[in-house]
């Protein structure tokens, strides 16, 4: 998948959360970054609705709970000359998902996730704030 520019990109992110599909974190990755991209290799696993990954062609036998996606991705994203992000691009290799289906008190939904990280984020320092 190709994004190109902030309305673009942002749709796509806006996107995951309306779907409830933007719980998600690195197992493992490698990051690589030059003057103009910054480049990644991850191993990730989303918390994910069973009826958007039967929406994605994926069987799934209860679509009404939540499933543990891993998977392979590749994300390059492409900077402008004051470090502007103008593109990004994703792939990921689908022959290589694996899915299971999760105990509902192992699913960690949008909200849950919040609750947990808004103390984490409300703590750090804001780049404004004085060192």
């Amino acid at each position: 998948m190709h994004r190109r520019g902030k309305e673009e990109i942002g749709c796509f992110y806006a996107g995951l959360t309306d779907g409830r599909r933007n719980v998600f974190g690195p197992i493992s990755e490698n990051v690589a970054v030059t003057g103009w991209r910054l480049a990644i290799e991850s191993y990730v696993g989303n918390d994910v609705p069973g009826h958007v990954l039967a929406e994605q062609g994926e069987e799934i036998d209860a679509p009404d709970t939540y499933c543990q996606l891993t998977h392979y991705m590749v994300s390059f994203r492409h900077y402008g000359a004051e470090v502007r992000l103008i593109g990004e691009h994703i792939y990921e290799d689908v022959g290589r998902r694996r899915i299971e289906k999760m105990d509902p008190a192992d699913v960690t939904t949008p909200g849950r996730a919040r609750e947990l990280l808004t103390p984490l984020l409300d703590a750090r320092p804001r780049p404004d704030q004085a060192r």
